[in-house]
């Protein structure tokens, strides 16, 4: 905290590029360099490199008004890099571009943090950005840090109900757990619902919970294909959304719960259709439970 904030050995990518717009590419991507007083031909080498890692070759004399919103971001992060500071820091630097764009670039950056080995601090509200691009995560909500963890343990063991709400899409469902045995707990949904999920040792019999189930996590078939086992759910399927490399269903086991179920891959499975009546199984290492 004592060192003045033009002293750190840091650099940064803006949300909104922050490219000089009275600069060409060559001179906004060389303006670090220039500032630390280095000599031109460093200044050209350092730049040719970082043009040629981004893929900026032939646009070097190019203005910013000429460029697209990805070669922008491109000329943003390239005047982060080739000042080789140890520490770079990204705010959002790809929410203004399309998701096409977004996912190019979002590719680029871990593809050059990889190749650089360079620590990057990013900030982002896109979960599966975070989940892509990410060696370890900080999940934050009003400015406390909720859990820390790589994508993988964020993703499949969430320890708070909004890390399990905020980070890709679930299904939560209130329960109360009726028995333990084990890691195992019997949790009912209400009206003689009721589920079975694995739980650690915060969960006690009688008490409140919430049920967090990934729609991909749940496997669906209807009544006339099989029988309802004791521990499946059954339920009325009201909507079919087809979502390309899926199909997305929306299931009624009561009056009031609904759950999503996502088959990915549709072409190997038959379409159910609407108004059918259908099985529900859910694993329970596939549920996660979490104390209210």
């Amino acid at each position: 905290n004592d060192i003045p904030a033009w002293e750190r050995s840091t650099a940064f990518v803006f949300q909104s590029y922050a490219v000089w717009p009275f600069m060409n590419v060559f001179n906004n991507i060389a303006y670090g360099l220039r500032l630390r007083k280095m000599p031109k031909n460093q200044i050209k080498e350092k730049v040719n490199k970082v043009v040629r890692m981004l893929g900026l070759d032939g646009m070097e004399k190019r203005r910013p008004d000429q460029l697209s919103g990805g070669q922008l971001q491109r000329v943003a992060l390239a005047r982060a890099l080739v000042v080789e500071s140890p520490v770079l820091l990204l705010d959002e630097p790809l929410s203004g571009l399309d998701a096409k764009v977004r996912v190019e670039v979002r590719r680029e950056i871990r593809r050059l943090q990889k190749m650089l080995g360079i620590t990057m601090v990013y900030v982002t509200h896109d979960q599966e950005e975070a989940l892509v691009i990410s060696d370890r995560i900080a999940v934050m909500n009003k400015g406390m840090v909720k859990q820390i963890g790589s994508p993988f343990e964020i993703y499949s063991h969430p320890r708070t109900a909004f890390v399990a709400s905020f980070v890709g899409t679930t299904n939560s469902i209130e329960g109360k757990v009726l028995s333990k045995k084990g890691n195992i707990a019997v949790m009912e949904l209400g009206k003689g619902l009721s589920i079975k999920g694995e739980v650690d040792e915060r969960i006690k019999e009688g008490q409140d919970v919430m049920l967090f189930i990934r729609p991909q996590d749940i496997e669906i078939r209807t009544v006339i294909q099989s029988g309802k086992l004791p521990t499946e759910l059954e339920g009325n399927l009201f909507q079919i959304t087809f979502v390309g490399n899926m199909i997305r269903y929306e299931v009624r086991i009561s009056e009031e719960g609904t759950l999503t179920v996502e088959v990915h891959n549709p072409r190997k499975y038959k379409i159910l259709k609407e108004g059918s009546r259908v099985i529900i199984n859910i694993n329970p290492g596939s549920v996660t439970v979490i104390p209210c």
